[in-house]
C-alpha cells in the first residue's frame, strides 16, 4: 500500500560532489520535503514484517544550501527514506551554483523535537 507522508522540515548534511573544496564539505542545511510511504497490507512472511518496520519511501525535497559563493542557494532533489521518514538520504542539484550535485543524509526536524522529553 502506498501511502502520502505529511510534508516535513528535515535537518540535513548535505557536501557537493564537484566544486571547490568548501563545496565538498559536508554541512549542515535546512531541507522540506514530501514522501510516499510503501508497506505490504498483510504482512506474512518475516521479510514482509522487516520491510513493514523499516517503512521505506521515496521523496523529493528543496533545500537550502551553502555550497557555492552565493549568499542564498537552493537545491532539488530525491531521496529514498526509512521508517516513516525520519531518516532519509538522497541526491540533488544545487540550482543556484551551477552545475554542482550533492548528496545528503537528514534527519525528520519535527518528528525528532516531538519525540524529545518535556520539561
Amino acid at each position: 500500500m502506498v501511502s502520502p507522508d505529511p510534508h516535513t522540515l528535515d535537518l540535513i548534511f548535505a557536501r557537493g560532489l564537484s566544486g571547490s573544496d568548501d563545496a565538498q564539505q559536508w554541512k549542515p542545511n535546512v531541507a522540506a520535503s514530501a514522501n510516499w510511504q510503501y508497506t505490504i497490507r498483510d504482512p506474512k512472511t518475516s521479510t514482509a514484517k522487516i520491510f513493514n518496520w523499516l517503512n521505506p519511501g521515496l521523496g523529493n525535497r528543496l533545500a537550502s544550501l551553502n555550497q557555492g559563493g552565493q549568499s542564498v542557494e537552493f537545491g532539488a532533489g530525491f531521496n529514498l527514506a526509512l521508517w516513516g521518514g525520519f531518516v532519509k538520504v538522497g541526491y540533488g542539484w544545487n540550482l543556484s551554483a551551477g552545475e554542482i550535485s550533492y548528496v545528503y543524509l537528514g534527519i525528520d526536524l519535527l518528528n525528532l523535537l516531538g519525540r524529545a522529553p518535556k520539561f
